[in-house]
């Protein structure tokens, strides 16, 4: 089945050209849209590696001030070690599932400095990465996370006063299906898109097109070293950040 949508997936980047470069591919050795990103991809794809969180924001965030990134990002942890102080409940999805703390910081940075009115995440699982966006919201006092997922997992991770910020969004796991829910909002700049979901090549890459065609003005992915989905989509645009044992990657939306 997996084979089956990456040659479809092949077809519809590359026509017949990238058809038959992904059988060759299945003949001869491991597919192009079948395999991981490495370090060596992203070089390739021109995207701009950066070495801490507030250098990953800057690139990001062109037009903020340094000075307001790395106090931003200086409250973004002390609210999220605050969550990670708590008595942790017996989680319903594998631990792994879990965004790093890193990506935890970044997000509620991002979301402290910026002021969305709307954050789109899809793969909810725990709700690690739910419960900091959703607690940058509440410092913000405004703002709503919409989250994604093709389950009814109870996201234990998001503590009941956090609830109110987050709404849990069941989904087909279809392209159309959550083009259809998040057009229900209003979609603006400042909007931010986080994919957290199906790290195949199809999954990533049909998320990051929705984020772009929507016009949210950021759409950052964590794991993207699970494909190639976002070194072809960032190329000579995006930026990546390494949060052990994975990679992030970010992009500004309206450059592309």
């Amino acid at each position: 089945m997996r084979s089956k949508r990456a040659l479809s997936t092949a077809y519809s980047k590359q026509g017949i050209k990238g058809a038959l470069s992904h059988v060759s591919g299945r003949l001869f050795g491991l597919p192009r849209y079948l395999r991981n990103a490495s370090t060596i991809d992203f070089r390739y794809a021109n995207l701009k590696p950066t070495k801490t969180i507030e250098d990953f924001i800057v690139e990001l965030l062109p037009g903020y001030n340094k000075n307001l990134i790395s106090k931003s990002v200086a409250i973004a942890k002390k609210i999220v070690d605050g969550l990670n102080t708590k008595k942790i409940p017996e989680l319903k999805a594998p631990e792994r599932w879990n965004s790093g703390k890193d990506l935890q910081y970044i997000l509620a940075a991002i979301v402290l400095i910026t002021k969305p009115g709307i954050v789109v995440e899809t793969g909810t699982a725990n709700g690690a990465s739910a419960s900091a966006i959703a607690s940058a919201l509440r410092k913000n006092k405004r703002g709503i996370l919409l989250s994604f997922d093709i389950t009814e997992l109870d996201p234990v991770l998001i503590s009941p006063d956090l609830r109110s910020w987050v709404k849990l969004i069941k989904t087909d796991g279809s392209p159309d299906s959550l083009d259809k829910e998040i057009r229900k909002y209003s979609i603006t700049e400042s909007s931010l898109f986080l994919h957290d979901a199906d790290h195949s090549y199809l999954g990533q890459f049909s998320d990051y097109e929705i984020a772009k065609k929507l016009s949210f003005g950021l759409i950052l992915s964590d794991d993207i070293d699970s494909s190639l989905a976002f070194s072809d989509f960032a190329r000579n645009k995006g930026v990546v950040y390494y949060d052990a044992p994975k990679f992030i990657g970010g992009v500004r939306s309206r450059s592309l």
